[in-house]
């Protein structure tokens, strides 16, 4: 079986949870397996892709918290800078 991660992000205020859904849908195939890489906030893409991983089989979640009170308001930036660098697959 192949792993592949895939990275979700998004503003909070962009709510088609649906096209998320979707996309994620779309990259789950019988011979893979896939990381989804979310920033864990609870009003945006990520929460959808929290959902998925939950009513999807061969799938895992890897959440990233975003440090409010070491970076402030920066922290979703700094937090989605260090998934992406982290790498993904998809």
């Amino acid at each position: 079986m192949t792993e592949f991660r895939v990275i979700v992000t998004g503003s909070r205020t962009w709510a088609d949870s649906k096209t998320v859904f979707n996309v994620l849908l779309n990259l789950t195939a019988p011979d893979r397996y896939l990381t989804v890489v979310h920033g864990a906030c609870p009003d945006s893409p990520d929460m959808t892709a929290a959902r998925f991983v939950a009513a999807t089989r061969r799938t895992t979640e890897e959440p990233w918290l975003a440090d409010w009170d070491t970076y402030g308001n920066g922290a979703g930036m700094v937090r989605n800078t260090a998934m992406i660098r982290a790498g993904g697959d998809l």
